[in-house]
């Protein structure tokens, strides 16, 4: 079959239209995705500094102890926004362990 140059052309010009919109999809979906994956990491790095801030403010250095119900009250907190911590002494001794104090919420916290 013989196709007229202005077929020819224009067949020509939607298939270079197709690749490029094709090209400019997956190109903007990658930045997406990489830049999404920057903000959640930075997010999930932000949080992680408030939880030790707060729980540092909490330990009373004169004395080297902890304000245990505050302590587990952010440990709560924690574990409700998806974190397990656990609180050490300089000693290496546990002051708040999620693991322990609620164990059903740990196990869905760490579920996939």
């Amino acid at each position: 079959m013989k196709y007229s140059l202005r077929t020819k052309l224009s067949l020509t010009i939607a298939l270079v239209m197709l690749i490029t919109i094709a090209l400019i999809s997956i190109l903007a979906n990658f930045l997406i995705q990489k830049q999404f994956t920057t903000y959640l990491a930075s997010q999930q790095q932000n949080q992680t500094q408030e939880i030790a801030n707060s729980l540092s403010q909490h330990y009373d250095a004169a004395t080297k102890t902890w304000d245990a119900d505050f302590v587990q009250t952010i440990g709560m907190d924690a574990l409700d926004d998806g974190y397990i911590i656990t609180v050490y002494d300089l000693n290496k001794q546990t002051i708040w362990d999620a693991q322990t104090c609620d164990m059903n919420q740990c196990s869905q916290v760490s579920k996939p």
